[in-house]
């Protein structure tokens, strides 16, 4: 007998990497490569998924952001305009958020030229 597989659906927030700065970018990469990392090192605050062209960034659960995670975040460089869109795709109910350098264009976000 075939196990029982029911597809799951998730809300994702596919957005172009000039909504967010070179230094963002630099602390993103650097969060993908410390998971990447075998053995201790420091926990980054947002688990981040690197690729050729961008990111695959899960959305943190609200209650480790707030307690722990936005302060460490903000503490590592990340800009004002990424920390509020981490924090509107939590309010929103996004479960990923992918960026990409072709990725969509959004009028009402900042852009960031790099």
């Amino acid at each position: 007998m075939e196990p029982d597989i029911k597809p799951a659906t998730m809300k994702l927030l596919d957005l172009s990497t000039c909504h967010i700065t070179k230094k963002d970018n630099d602390l993103l990469t650097s969060y993908a490569d410390r998971w990447k990392v075998a053995g201790p090192c420091p926990t980054p605050p947002l688990t981040v998924h690197s690729y050729d062209y961008g990111y695959f960034i899960p959305v943190p659960d609200i209650t480790h952001w707030r307690e722990d995670g936005m302060r460490q975040f903000v503490d590592d460089g990340a800009s004002v305009a990424l920390s509020c869109l981490i924090n509107r795709c939590i309010g929103e109910g996004f479960a990923l958020l992918r960026f990409d350098r072709d990725g969509t264009e959004v009028d009402d976000l900042p852009r960031f030229e790099w």
